[in-house]
């Protein structure tokens, strides 16, 4: 009888040492995942951006040519939105829009497309690439409010490529 007693409470302890593993490696796999989260984050940005920007470039992809507005196309709030050149510093983008944020990219080159949306004075959506790559490029001077409801000439390029275009009343 006293033996079985004694397998019994190993039985007992060795489960109570898979418990505490299993409790380990759960609290180890929840650091891991917070950690990626974490450097997702801050190399690819906020999910919510990522999800504008991929919105962004689906409705403009089905914008058909002749006259919009901004108004029309963008999928998500915004009060205004900037245009800048390329070679624009993130200080001088900060200077112009009078707010800052950490994640402004310089266009570091001619041939893209450099748009940032705002939105209650927080940027909800920033666009920086080749307009090849994005499908479409606007075109205006640096700012539009969203009350302006300025309209654009669509027209569609032989490579598919959406211009916005010459802002008229």
């Amino acid at each position: 009888m006293a033996c079985g007693k004694w397998s019994r409470s190993i039985s007992l302890l060795w489960n109570k040492g898979e418990e505490s593993l299993k409790k380990g490696k759960i609290a180890g796999m929840a650091i891991l995942l917070l950690l990626l989260a974490v450097l997702g984050y801050a190399f690819l940005g906020s999910p919510a951006e990522w999800y504008r920007r991929r919105a962004l470039r689906q409705a403009m992809a089905a914008v058909e040519d002749g006259e919009v507005t901004l108004n029309e196309i963008i999928p998500f709030s915004w009060d205004s939105v900037y245009s800048f050149g390329p070679y624009t510093t993130q200080e001088q983008m900060e200077e112009i829009m009078g707010i800052s944020a950490r994640r402004l990219e310089e266009s570091p080159s001619e041939g893209m497309v450099q748009l940032v949306f705002v939105n209650g004075g927080q940027i909800v959506c920033g666009v920086c690439g080749y307009i090849s790559k994005e499908g479409y490029s606007v075109s205006f001077d640096e700012k539009i409010n969203f009350a302006d409801n300025v309209v654009f000439r669509a027209k569609r390029d032989a490579d598919g490529i959406l211009w916005l275009t010459e802002p008229h009343d």
